[in-house]
C-alpha cells in the first residue's frame, strides 16, 4: 500500500476560484504555449467535451496537469477542479494561493471526494489523474494483461488509483437519492440538499439528478520523445551541478519537448456513463443507507452501520469502473513510427532473434504501418498516417523512421552494418524510473505502445508473411491516394474560394484501374496516364475505363499540387512531377509484364524527361505517347517569365509586389484549366521543364508516339515537329490531326484514342511503332 498523506483541513473560502484569476493564467498559458516548440493536437473526440462531468487523463509530464486544464478551459469557458500532489502547496504560500484560485486541489484535502462530489453537482468538471503520478517509464500493462504502475513511494507495483471510480459511482447514487425524494414528493429534503449544494433552484438540482454521470477518457501521446541536452539542462549543469539525477532527467526531457518540436496529441473517447439505472436488489440494500444520509461526506464513510453497506457496494462498483476507463485511456493511445519501430524490436528480443536484413526489417514494418491504416478504430499520428512522413519506409526511408533508429543507435541498442540490423542484447534488461527515459527509448515505447494489441498482432503477421510485388505496389498506390486525400483537405479548408469546381474530394483523385479477370492472369501491358497543367487525373478517367476493358491495367497519375488548390501547387516542382509519375510507373510495373506511359500536354514532357532520365531504371517501359506536349506555347506572355521571377527575387520582399507576382489569370474557358489562376512559380517550373526536354530527347530508348492537333491553342504545333526530330535511333512515329484542339485526348477527337489504343496494342505484342511519319 502507498503511504497516505496526512490530511488537511478544508476550509471553503479557501478553494474558492477566481474569475478573473482563471482567465489571466489561460490568457498566459495560450501565450507560453504559442512561444514554445509544443504542438497541441486535438486529434479526436473533442465534441464529447461538453459531455464530460470527470475527464480522465495518463500521466507522463508536470506540465500536462496546466495543459489539461487549460485545454479544457478554452473548450468549455470554464477552469475545472483538478487534484495535485500536496508537496506543491508546499512550495510558496503565494504559488499555493495561485493553485486554489485557479481549482486546483491538494490530493491529502480532507472531504476531498465529497466536495468533488458538489462541484460537479453544481456544473463544474473535474479532472483526474488516475495514474496518481507520472508514470515515466510507460509500462502500465501487467504480465498477465491487467493494468498496474509502479509506485515511488511503496516501491512495488500497484493498481491505479479508484478515485475517480468512487467519485462517479457515489455521485450517481446521490443523483439515484434525489430522485427516489423527488419522486416521493419530499420538498423539504429536497431543499435541505439544495441548501448544502449552494444551488440556485430545486429545479436545477433535479435537472442535474436526472442526467447520467459521465467519465470522460482522454489520452496523452508525444512525438517525438527526444533525449539529447538542451538549454536548460546545461544550464542546470552549470550552475547546480549537484542537482538531483532526478531533476536534469525531467529537465531534458521535458524541456526537449517544450523548445524543440513536439506533437502533443490530445485524444478523447465516448463517455462512460457510470451507471444509468440501479437494479432492485441494489436499491433495497441502499434505501436505509440512503434514508438515513444528511451529507455527502456519508458517502464515503467507511464507517458504522450505514457507511458500511454504502462503501462495499462503492468499493465492489468501483472495481469495474476502473478497469473500464483505465482500458479506455489506454485504448485512446496515438501510434506513431517510434511505437512502431520499438513494438517491432520488441517482438525480435522476445524471439531472441538479434540479427534480421535490413530489407525484410523495413518491409515489415511497412506492411504492419499498411494493417494498422485498415483498422478504423486506431488513432494514428501522422508520422505513419500520411505518406509525406512515412514514404519510402519500405526502403528505409522516411525521416521520423531514421530519427528513431539515430536514436536507438546512439544509445547503442542497435547497429545497422552490411545491410543487415544487429540487435544489443542490453534490449534484455530492466532500467529503473530515472534512466529508461533516457537511455532506453526501445522500451519507453513499446511498453506505451503494449496498450494497443492490434500493433503487435499487426508486426507478428508482418514478419510472417511477406508481401507480394502486386499487394505492395496496391499499398503504394493507396499512399498515393491518402496524399491526394490530406492535400485536398488541407488546402480547400484554408482556401475554399481557389478551390478547383470538382463535385467531391475523390474527382481529382488518382485511380487505379484492373481488367476482369487480373487476379488469374497478369496483363500484358499496363499504361500511365499523366494529366495536363492545372488539372487532375479525372481529366484522363474516361480514357482510362476504355483502356481497362480492352485489357489493360491503368495508373491515374497525379502531379503533386493538382486537384487541390493554386496554393498547393506552387510548392511543388517539376522534379515533384516526374518523382510522382515515376512512382506510378513502379504501381503499373508489377501488375503487368510491360508498362506504357501515355502523357497529355505537361504529363507528356514528365513522361518524356522521365523516360530519357530514368532509361536503366525503367526496365520495363515499352513505350510512351506524347499528345499535344509543349515546347512552345501560343502564350507569349511566357517569354516574360524570367524577368517575373527577377523581379520577385529582387522585390519579393515587398507584400503588394509579392502578391501581384504570385498569381497569372487563366480563364475557366481555357481547355484543361481546373484553377481561376495560375501559380507564377509553377509556370516557370513548365517553363524549366519545356527547355530542358530537348535534351533528353536522344537519350530516350524506347517508341515514342506523338500526337499534336493542328488548331492548338495553347501548344505550337511546331513542338511536335521538334520532339519527333530530337528522337534518335528509336521506333517512332508522329500524327498531326487537322483541325484538332488542345484537348486531343480527353475530347478524343477525330481518331486519337484508336490511335493510341493501336500503338499500345503494338507494343503489348512487342513489335514497337513503325519509323518515320
Amino acid at each position: 500500500m502507498d503511504a497516505k498523506p496526512a490530511k488537511v483541513p478544508f476550509v471553503a473560502s479557501a478553494y474558492t476560484m477566481r474569475r478573473k484569476t482563471c482567465d489571466r493564467i489561460a490568457h498566459i498559458v495560450a501565450w507560453l504555449i504559442k512561444r514554445s516548440k509544443l504542438g497541441i493536437k486535438p486529434s479526436g473526440g473533442d465534441q464529447y467535451i461538453p459531455e464530460g462531468d470527470i475527464f480522465l487523463f495518463n500521466h507522463f509530464t508536470r506540465f500536462e496537469t496546466i495543459i489539461t486544464t487549460w485545454l479544457l478551459y478554452r473548450k468549455t469557458g470554464q477552469f475545472c477542479r483538478s487534484v495535485a500532489h500536496h508537496s506543491l502547496f508546499g512550495v510558496h504560500e503565494k504559488f499555493s494561493r495561485l493553485l486554489r484560485a485557479v481549482g486546483v486541489l491538494p490530493n491529502n484535502m480532507e472531504g476531498l471526494l465529497p466536495f468533488l462530489a458538489a462541484e460537479v453537482m453544481r456544473g463544474h468538471k473535474v479532472l483526474i489523474f488516475p495514474e496518481g503520478g507520472m508514470v515515466k517509464d510507460r509500462k502500465v500493462k501487467g504480465e498477465e494483461g491487467g493494468f498496474n504502475v509502479f509506485s515511488s513511494t511503496s516501491n512495488r507495483r500497484r493498481q491505479h488509483h479508484r478515485g475517480a471510480a468512487v467519485l462517479a459511482i457515489a455521485l450517481d447514487i446521490f443523483k439515484h437519492h434525489l430522485r427516489t425524494l423527488e419522486a416521493a414528493g419530499d420538498a423539504a429534503a429536497l431543499e435541505r440538499w439544495r441548501a448544502q449544494l449552494g444551488l440556485e433552484s430545486v429545479q436545477l438540482m433535479l435537472t442535474r439528478a436526472h442526467q447520467p454521470t459521465r467519465l470522460l477518457p482522454g489520452n496523452i501521446t508525444y512525438f517525438p520523445i527526444r533525449t539529447g541536452r538542451n538549454w536548460l539542462s546545461r544550464l542546470l549543469q552549470r550552475f547546480l551541478p549537484d542537482a538531483p539525477q532526478q531533476a536534469l532527467e525531467e529537465v531534458i526531457i521535458e524541456g526537449n519537448i517544450l523548445f524543440k518540436r513536439t506533437d502533443m496529441d490530445i485524444h478523447f473517447g465516448p463517455p462512460l456513463l457510470v451507471k444509468p439505472q440501479l437494479s432492485k436488489g441494489e436499491v433495497y440494500t441502499l434505501a436505509t443507507p440512503l434514508r438515513h444520509l444528511a451529507a455527502l461526506e456519508g458517502l464515503f464513510n467507511r464507517e458504522g452501520e450505514n457507511g458500511g453497506a454504502l462503501a462495499k457496494f462503492i468499493a465492489k462498483e468501483s472495481e469495474h469502473i476502473r478497469a473500464r476507463y483505465m482500458e479506455a485511456i489506454y485504448g485512446l493511445t496515438t501510434l506513431n513510427i517510434n511505437h512502431l519501430v520499438a513494438t517491432a524490436i520488441h517482438v525480435l528480443v522476445q524471439k531472441k532473434q538479434f540479427h534480421i536484413e535490413a530489407d525484410r526489417f523495413h518491409l515489415a514494418l511497412y506492411a504492419a504501418l499498411k494493417t494498422l491504416q485498415a483498422n478504423p478504430a486506431l488513432h494514428l499520428q501522422c508520422s505513419i498516417s500520411r505518406p509525406q512522413f512515412y514514404g519510402g519506409l519500405h526502403l528505409g526511408k522516411g525521416r521520423p523512421f531514421k530519427g528513431f533508429i539515430h536514436a536507438c543507435t546512439t544509445h547503442k541498442l542497435l547497429k545497422l552494418r552490411d545491410g543487415v540490423y544487429k540487435l544489443s542484447h542490453r534490449l534484455e534488461d530492466e532500467f529503473d524510473d530515472l534512466d529508461i527515459r533516457l537511455e532506453n527509448p526501445v522500451a519507453l515505447h513499446a511498453n506505451e505502445a503494449a496498450t494497443v494489441p492490434a500493433l503487435r498482432e499487426a508486426l507478428e503477421h508482418a514478419f510472417e508473411h511477406v508481401p507480394t510485388p502486386e499487394q505492395l505496389a496496391d499499398w503504394q498506390f493507396d499512399d498515393q491516394l491518402r496524399a491526394y486525400r490530406q492535400a485536398w483537405t488541407y488546402f480547400t479548408h484554408r482556401h475554399p474560394q481557389w478551390a478547383p469546381t470538382l463535385s467531391n474530394a475523390d474527382a481529382g483523385a488518382p485511380y487505379l484501374l484492373k481488367p476482369k479477370g487480373f487476379r488469374s492472369k497478369k496483363p500484358a501491358l499496363a499504361v500511365v496516364l499523366v494529366h495536363g497543367f492545372t488539372d487532375h487525373p479525372g481529366q484522363l478517367r474516361a480514357f482510362g475505363e476504355h483502356l481497362c476493358n480492352l485489357g489493360h491495367v491503368v495508373v491515374g497519375a497525379r502531379l503533386p499540387g493538382h486537384g487541390t488548390t493554386p496554393y498547393d501547387m506552387e510548392k511543388h516542382s517539376r522534379k515533384h512531377w516526374q518523382r510522382a509519375v515515376q512512382r506510378s510507373y513502379e504501381i503499373a510495373a508489377a501488375h503487368a509484364h510491360k508498362v506504357a506511359v501515355v502523357g497529355f500536354s505537361t504529363g507528356g514532357a514528365v513522361a518524356l524527361t522521365l523516360a530519357g532520365n530514368k532509361a536503366d531504371k525503367l526496365t520495363q517501359l515499352a513505350g510512351v505517347v506524347s499528345v499535344a506536349t509543349p515546347l512552345i506555347v501560343q502564350d507569349k506572355n511566357m517569354n516574360l517569365l524570367p524577368l517575373v521571377m527577377l523581379a520577385r527575387t529582387l522585390l519579393g520582399w515587398i507584400p503588394a509586389i509579392r502578391a501581384m507576382l504570385r498569381f497569372y489569370p487563366a480563364p475557366r474557358s481555357e481547355p484543361g484549366q481546373q484553377y481561376p489562376v495560375k501559380p507564377v512559380l509553377s509556370l516557370n517550373e513548365l517553363r524549366l521543364l519545356m527547355a530542358e526536354l530537348p535534351s533528353y530527347l536522344p537519350r530516350i530508348t524506347v517508341p515514342v508516339q506523338i500526337l499534336q492537333g493542328t488548331a492548338d491553342e495553347t501548344v505550337d504545333p511546331v513542338s511536335a515537329e521538334t520532339i519527333f526530330n530530337g528522337l534518335v535511333d528509336v521506333s517512332r512515329e508522329k500524327h498531326m490531326l487537322e483541325g484538332g484542339p488542345h484537348g486531343l485526348l480527353h475530347q478524343n477527337f477525330g481518331a486519337t484514342w484508336q490511335l493510341v489504343t493501336d500503338f499500345l496494342k503494338h507494343l503489348a505484342s512487342g513489335e514497337g511503332a513503325p519509323h518515320g511519319r
